[in-house]
């Protein structure tokens, strides 16, 4: 997983400030799903037809 984002962030330089925190970890405003099932580490594997998720919490008033 952690090669994936790190391939997206270089392709799209502006998800990167938006995904990531200053230390390169995930915000915390983020959750992301690997074939639907909340991943708690972007240590894990990803195969060639996963489909991994990014939701973003927003709040209002």
């Amino acid at each position: 997983m952690q090669a994936g984002l790190d391939h997206l962030v270089a392709r799209y330089p502006g998800l990167g400030e938006v995904l990531l925190d200053g230390k390169r970890q995930v915000r915390g405003v983020h959750k992301l799903f690997l074939d639907g099932e909340p991943l708690d580490s972007v240590n894990s594997a990803v195969r060639a037809d996963s489909e991994v998720a990014v939701v973003t919490a927003i709040a209002g008033g």
